[in-house]
């Protein structure tokens, strides 16, 4: 996602080789003591924080229960993460721009390291700790839904599932359940996960 946008296919691809190519040729720089690549590094995560405040909004619409819980968290940590990176890098100009600088450590490159450690093990934990709650709900959000769904023309459940909490899974059942009718492919086409979208129309054809 950028700035609030889902990318999908080759220009997803393309964005994540990029931002990838970009890491690297900043840690290169590093290495080197480059000033351009730490003026780079700035703008890179200037742009990256910029883009966590304008894809919460879209995520938080298209999540729900547990899901919408941990994209909440997910998205404090991140932004804590990133601007704590930008400050510290800010911190660190003198490395660059000082022809061979003596580097000594100081309290805030603990800081700096202990803060990266400690907010990776909450990702890490919140993802399990979520991911968990999210397969469980699912699960029974699902059951309910094809209870609800199974005598439904497309009609009726396109008009059901506008009600629901979870419009995606309740469009994709629907298709699913409906997947001879002609229009099931229109149902899949009102998912806004890109995923669940491309599964349910590979599942209906």
């Amino acid at each position: 996602m950028i700035f609030g946008f889902i990318l999908e296919g080759g220009l997803a691809f393309l964005i994540n080789a990029a931002t990838i190519a970009l890491l690297l040729f900043i840690v290169y720089g590093f290495a080197k003591k480059d000033v351009r690549h730490y003026y780079a590094s700035i703008i890179f995560f200037v742009l990256i924080i910029l883009n966590t405040l304008l894809s919460i909004f879209s995520l938080r619409l298209q999540s729900f229960g547990a899901l919408k819980s941990f994209v909440n968290v997910s998205f404090y940590l991140t932004l804590i993460l990133n601007v704590i990176t930008l400050l510290f890098l800010f911190r660190k100009k003198y490395y660059f721009i000082t022809p061979k600088p003596e580097y000594t450590v100081h309290y805030e490159d603990r800081f700096f390291v202990l803060s990266i450690v400690v907010i990776w093990v909450l990702l890490i934990l919140s993802t399990f700790y979520y991911g968990e709650k999210y397969y469980d709900e699912s699960f029974q959000t699902a059951d309910q839904y094809l209870l609800e769904l199974r005598d439904r023309s497309v009609i009726e459940s396109i008009s059901y599932c506008e009600e629901v909490s979870n419009k995606d899974l309740c469009y994709y059942i629907s298709a699913l359940i409906n997947k001879e009718d002609a229009n099931s492919l229109n149902m899949c086409e009102m998912i806004l996960n890109p995923i669940y979208r491309t599964d349910c129309k590979t599942s209906i054809k």
